[in-house]
């Protein structure tokens, strides 16, 4: 009986260093699975309580400024437009976060 013939095809016994950074790559990619069902159904919860806020109304929030998504420029990854949150929409749109998150918009 060959060593490898009790063990599963992915791990080489004689090379525990793959194996381990194999389980960790199937751990991450069960882990990234686990996050998609969760926002899947944190997005399905709150779908009833949004559609009850905008009461068919959809939200037309002008777009005030570009901003970063962190302090330090040089080491910014991502560059969005931010809404102007003074505007009527703006507002609405600040109470539909606020029905939705945990802390303050």
């Amino acid at each position: 009986m060959s060593l490898t013939s009790s063990h599963s095809p992915s791990l080489n016994p004689a090379n525990p260093a793959s194996n381990s950074g194999q389980e960790q790559k199937q751990e991450q990619e069960q882990g990234q699975q686990r996050d998609l069902a969760s926002a899947t159904a944190l997005l399905t919860s709150l779908a009833p309580r949004l559609r009850a806020l905008l009461a068919q109304n959809p939200l037309r929030v002008p777009l005030d400024k570009l901003a970063i998504m962190q302090p330090d420029p040089a080491r910014a990854h991502v560059l969005y437009a931010e809404p102007d949150l003074r505007s009527t929409d703006g507002q609405r749109l600040r109470s539909v976060c606020g029905a939705c998150c945990f802390g303050p918009f």
